[in-house]
């Protein structure tokens, strides 16, 4: 994977600050995961927003988004790949402890080629519930680098043998996956949990949120069990149709909603 750093002259090849920066010293910083088709980044109008949401909510300095777009262009135009997977790793600059002496940010950039489309080629998965309760915190909307809580749910999924895990709040109210958001189909209508249950402001959720049928409503471990359906939904993977116990993957509607993920794309 190459890492490059984000200067006024774009990014830079670049090797990597090392363990004295505040990203790595306090999490002080968040990321962006995305997929990159044919040297553009995807759904970038909707990532612009939520980069700027994360920068006020940790009170860093604004960024000038239009360059790091083009520089981003700029990197993948020497990739010989067409599908590319990248992460944007924003963190507070120069030092300090608690107390930051710059609310000036880095930029690093990390782009890996990949063979196919992951959101084209994506299959089914087995899915469990937490048996750990996941604070519900505004702070959860935000891709933040801290994410430990999704790493020890990923290493209880691998425990209990299931591709991912349903993470539950302290109010028995289901939040997410370990990396997507949930979506769940009752008859015609399917659920996402809103915010303030404690889950990722997603991109694919946001993009999903536009049809008619898909509609933000608390969901609990009592309709986790009734669901005709259960989805898990990023802006990489797309929507996977998920099996739970008894409740069979729904492959025709996951194909239907990652299709129109994808005709968001080519707008």
């Amino acid at each position: 994977m190459a890492e490059y750093l984000f200067t006024e002259n774009g990014f830079t090849p670049s090797a990597s600050e090392g363990f004295s920066n505040r990203g790595f010293l306090y999490a002080d910083g968040f990321f962006e995961s995305l997929l990159c088709i044919n040297g553009s980044p995807t759904y970038w109008s909707l990532r612009q927003d939520r980069i700027v949401a994360v920068l006020n909510f940790l009170r860093m300095e604004p960024l000038d988004l239009e360059a790091i777009y083009a520089g981003i262009r700029t990197v993948l135009s020497d990739r010989s790949s067409e599908i590319v997977r990248a992460r944007i790793t924003f963190f507070r600059s120069g030092q300090g402890r608690y107390t930051p002496m710059s609310n000036a940010v880095t930029v690093v950039l990390n782009v890996e080629e990949l063979e196919s489309d992951p959101m084209l080629t994506s299959q089914t998965k087995t899915l469990g519930v937490s048996k750990t309760f996941f604070d519900a915190t505004p702070a959860n909307r935000h891709k933040l680098i801290s994410k430990h809580w999704q790493v020890l749910a990923a290493l209880e999924a691998k425990d209990a043998k299931k591709d991912d895990l349903v993470l539950i709040n302290q109010r028995n109210g289901v939040v997410e996956g370990i990396s997507s958001n949930i979506l769940l189909r009752f008859g015609e209508e399917i659920r996402t949990p809103p915010l303030e249950a404690g889950c990722l402001d997603g991109i694919a959720r946001r993009v999903l949120l536009e049809l008619p049928q898909v509609k933000e409503a608390p969901v609990s471990l009592n309709d986790l069990e009734h669901a005709d359906a259960i989805f898990m939904a990023n802006s990489i993977v797309g929507v996977i149709p998920m099996q739970l116990e008894e409740t069979l993957p729904d492959r025709k509607a996951g194909i239907e909603l990652t299709s129109f993920l994808r005709s968001k794309i080519e707008e």
